[in-house]
C-alpha cells in the first residue's frame, strides 16, 4: 500500500494529498517523511451528521442506493450515532466507521447496544482482516488461521484480555494498559492459545491488522502494552467474561461491590449480553443475575446496596410484568417474591449511601419497574411543605459567589402571610393527568390558557413555543431519562404550568383539599427563596423523622395551618439549602457527575428548613416573576404589578434553582436568572405553592 500511493505521487504529480491510515500501521517504512501527521480530533454532534451524510452521499455515488434510500439510511444512522448510550462511541472516528459498516450490512443499527457492540467486534476482529488480505494468502500460520475462525475461542480470548485490562485499569478514565508480557503469559494457557510462539503471533495480529487491540510503546514490533480503542468496547467484553464463567455468575458480580461503581457498566453490559445475544437461555441467566444480587438478607451494607442497585438495573431490562410471571426460581424466590423486595429496597436507594450518580440510577430502575411513591406518581397524593409568615432575607449582602443582580442593600423581606409549597418539582406522571384530563383541549379548561391565548402561544387546544416546529398537546419528549415517569416534568413553556396551577386549584377545591380562598400558583421568585433558604425563624422539627415533620402534609389531607414551634434560623443568609458550603450529595449539579435530570427525591440531605427537597439543582424552577431589579417590593399592590401574569410574551421571567449541568455558584438559594415564558428547554421544570387570595 506504501508503494502504491508513492506512485500515485511520483506519476500523478498530486498538488494535495491526504493519505489516511490507523495510528498502528502508520510505521517504520510505512511513513512519508515529507508528510506532516495528524490525529484525528473525537467527532462533535455536527461533524457526526456530516460523516454519515458523506458516507450514504457516496454509496448514492456508486450506484448502490438511490437518493430516496440514502436519505432514509442518513436519518436512521444519525438517529442512532447520536443517541445517548452511543454518541460516546461514535464520537470515534474509527467506531464511527465500524458503525457505518455494520449499518450498510446490517438492516440498520441494532436497537440494544450490546448487539452493535457484538456486530463491532466482529467487524475489527475479522471482516477487515478478510477484506484487506483475503482468506489464506499465507501471511499467517496455520495455527494462526484455524484459530481465528473459531469465533468460541477468539471471544474467549478478548473477553479474558478485557477483564484483565479493566481489573488494571480501576483508576484510569480511559481504556486501560495490558502489559505485554502479561498478556503473553495469559494467553499461553492451555484454554487460551496455549503456545508463547502463537500467543506472540495474535497479539501482533490484533494490534496491526484487526484494530480490537492497539499497541503502546516505542517499537511498533513489540509494544510494551495494549489497550483497547475505545473505553466501552474494555467494559463489554468485560462483562461478558464476568457473566459468562457459571450460573452463579452473580456471586462474581456481589464480590466487585466492594470496589464502588467502577464495574457497573460493565456488569450492566455483561447482563444485556446474556439477555440479548445469549439465546434461549439468556432470560433465565439474567433472572439467575437479578436474584442472585438482591437475596432474602437484608441489605445492611454498603455493597448489598450497590448490588441490590445492579439488581434492578438488571431487571429493568425485562420489566416487572415479565419478572412477575416467572415461577420456577425456588432458590431466591421467584419472580413476584422477588419484587415484593426489590421494589421497596430500590426505593430505599435513593436516600441511601449510595454516590449521587448510583442513587440517579436506582431512580431510572424505579421508573422502568414501578415507582410506588404516591406522592410522585399521582396529583392525588402530592405532598407539600408550609412554610409560616414573617420576614426572612432575600438576595446577597456579602457573598463572595454573588452575581450583580442578587445584591441588595437591604435583604430583609417581609412576608405577611402563611403558604404551602410542593415538597418536589412536578413530575412527567403529575402532568400527564393534566394531559390526560384534557388539560390542552378541554373546553371547561379554555380559561385556563388566557394570557397564552393572547401572546399566540395557545391556540385551539394547541401550543406553539419558541422552540416548536409544530403545534403539540403534550410536552416536547426528550427521551430517557428525561421522560420518565418520576422525573421532572421539562419540555414546557410558562404558559403551560400556568395553565397547570389553574387545573390544579379546580381539582384541589372541588375535592375539598384547599378551601375556596386559597389557589394553587407557580410561585413568586420572593416565595420560591424563602422557602429555600428559610425565614428568620423556622419550625423546630429536631428529633422528627422527616416523613413525619408537622409542616409537610399530604394535600389530600387538607392544607390547614398546622401547630408548629417556630426557633431562630441559624443560618437565615445560608448559600445553599442546607448550609454555607457546596455539597454534590446534596443536589444535582455538575459535581454530582449524573449530567442529566434525577428522579425527585433523591437528594434528601439536601432539604430545606421547611422540608422542601430538589430546590438547587435538578431542573431550573419557573417563578411568576417578572424579571427586574432588587429590591423586591413588600407592598401588595407593587407585588403584583412584579407578578403580573397578563405581561407580554417578551417579557423575561425568573427562574430559580439552578440545574443539574451548572456549577455550584449557580445552584444557590440567592442565584436568580431569566428566561421568556414561550420557550421550554431540556432544563426547565417547576413547583406549585398553595397561596391565600390576597
Amino acid at each position: 500500500m506504501r508503494r502504491a500511493v508513492a506512485a500515485v505521487i511520483r506519476y500523478y504529480h498530486v498538488q494535495r494529498l491526504i493519505i489516511t491510515c490507523r495510528i498502528r500501521s502508520y510505521v517504520g517504512e510505512a511513513v512519508f517523511s515529507s508528510f506532516p501527521s495528524h490525529t484525528l480530533a473525537p467527532f462533535e454532534e455536527e461533524k457526526i451528521k456530516a460523516f454519515v451524510t458523506a458516507w450514504y452521499n457516496t454509496q448514492k455515488m456508486m450506484g448502490r442506493v438511490d437518493a430516496v434510500q440514502a436519505q432514509e439510511k442518513i436519518d436512521d444512522l444519525t438517529r442512532a450515532a447520536l443517541d445517548r448510550d452511543l454518541l460516546e462511541l461514535s464520537s470515534n472516528p474509527m467506531m464511527l466507521t465500524t458503525m457505518a459498516i455494520i449499518h450498510q450490512r446490517e438492516i440498520g443499527l441494532p436497537k440494544e447496544r450490546v448487539r452493535l457492540y457484538h456486530l463491532a467486534v466482529d467487524v475489527l476482529l475479522r471482516r477487515w482482516q478478510k477484506r484487506k488480505t483475503g482468506e489464506g494468502d499465507g501471511a499467517l500460520s496455520k495455527a494462526m488461521s484455524d484459530f481465528l475462525k473459531d469465533d468460541r475461542r477468539l471471544r474467549e480470548v478478548m473477553e479474558r484480555l478485557a477483564f484483565e485490562a479493566h481489573r488494571l485499569g480501576k483508576d484510569k478514565k480511559e481504556a486501560a494498559d495490558l502489559d505485554r508480557g502479561f498478556a503473553l503469559k495469559l494467553l499461553e494457557q492451555p484454554e487460551y492459545l496455549g503456545a508463547a510462539a502463537l500467543a506472540d503471533e495474535f497479539l501482533n495480529y490484533v494490534d496491526e491488522r484487526a484494530g480490537l487491540l492497539v499497541g503502546q510503546g516505542a517499537d511498533p514490533k513489540r509494544p510494551l502494552n495494549y489497550s483497547f480503542p475505545h473505553r466501552s468496547f474494555q467494559e463489554y467484553l468485560a462483562g461478558c467474561y464476568l457473566v459468562s464463567s457459571s450460573r452463579h455468575a452473580w456471586e462474581t458480580l456481589w464480590n466487585l461491590t466492594n470496589e464502588g461503581d467502577y464495574w457497573a457498566r460493565a456488569a450492566q453490559l455483561g447482563a444485556e449480553e446474556r439477555l440479548y445475544n445469549g439465546g434461549s437461555k439468556g432470560k433465565l441467566d439474567v433472572l439467575d443475575l437479578a436474584y442472585g444480587l438482591c437475596p432474602v438478607n437484608p441489605i445492611s451494607t454498603l455493597p448489598a446496596r450497590r448490588a441490590c442497585l445492579w439488581s434492578a438495573n438488571i431487571a429493568a431490562l425485562l420489566g416487572s410484568d415479565e419478572i412477575a410471571q416467572d415461577k420456577a426460581h425456588p432458590e431466591h424466590g421467584h419472580g413476584p417474591v422477588y419484587l415484593q423486595r426489590l421494589l421497596p429496597r430500590t426505593q430505599e436507594l435513593l436516600v441511601s449511601d449510595l454516590t449521587p450518580a448510583e442513587r440517579a440510577e436506582a431512580g431510572i430502575a424505579l421508573a422502568r419497574l414501578g415507582d410506588e411513591r404516591k406522592e410522585v406518581a399521582t396529583i392525588n397524593h402530592m405532598q407539600f411543605c408550609f412554610v409560616p409568615r414573617g420576614p426572612f432575607c432575600m438576595g446577597s449582602v456579602n457573598d463572595d459567589m454573588a452575581w450583580d443582580d442578587e445584591k441588595t442593600p437591604n435583604v430583609i423581606r417581609l412576608m405577611d402571610y402563611d403558604y404551602w409549597i410542593s415538597r418536589l418539582p412536578i413530575t412527567n406522571a403529575q402532568f400527564e393527568e393534566f394531559v390526560q384530563a384534557g388539560g390542552y383541549h378541554n373546553d371547561e379548561y379554555r380559561r385556563f390558557w388566557q394570557e397564552a391565548e393572547k401572546a399566540g402561544v395557545w391556540q385551539e387546544g394547541r401550543v406553539k413555543g419558541l422552540r416548536d416546529d409544530e403545534p403539540r398537546s403534550r410536552p416536547h419528549d426528550f427521551g430517557a431519562p428525561f421522560n420518565l415517569p418520576n422525573h421532572p416534568v421539562v419540555g414546557i413553556t410558562w404558559y403551560e404550568m400556568l395553565a397547570f396551577t389553574r387545573w390544579l386549584t379546580v381539582l384541589f377545591q372541588r375535592n375539598g383539599w384547599i378551601s375556596h380562598n386559597i389557589h394553587i400558583c407557580l410561585p413568586s421568585e420572593a416565595e420560591w427563596e424563602k422557602a429555600a433558604r428559610g425565614g428568620e425563624k423556622i419550625p423546630d422539627v429536631r428529633g422528627l423523622d422527616g416523613a413525619k415533620q408537622a409542616q409537610r402534609r399530604s394535600i389530600c389531607d387538607k392544607l390547614e395551618a398546622p401547630s408548629l414551634t417556630l426557633i431562630p434560623n441559624p443560618d437565615p443568609q445560608r448559600r445553599y439549602p442546607w448550609g454555607p458550603e457546596p455539597d454534590p450529595n446534596r443536589a444535582n449539579y455538575t459535581d454530582s457527575g449524573i449530567g442529566s435530570p434525577s428522579t425527585v427525591g433523591c437528594f434528601s440531605l439536601g432539604t430545606t428548613p421547611y422540608g422542601c427537597e430538589d430546590m438547587s439543582g435538578n431542573v431550573w424552577e419557573w417563578t411568576r416573576s417578572l424579571w427586574e431589579k432588587y429590591p423586591y417590593p413588600d407592598d401588595i399592590k407593587a407585588r403584583t404589578e412584579r407578578e403580573n401574569l397578563s405581561a407580554s410574551r417578551d417579557v423575561a421571567r425568573v427562574v430559580r434553582g439552578g440545574a443539574f449541568h451548572l456549577y455550584h455558584r449557580n445552584v444557590r438559594c440567592a442565584f436568580r436568572y431569566w428566561y421568556y415564558p414561550n420557550l421550554w428547554y431540556f432544563n426547565f421544570g417547576f413547583r406549585v405553592a398553595a397561596l391565600p387570595l390576597l
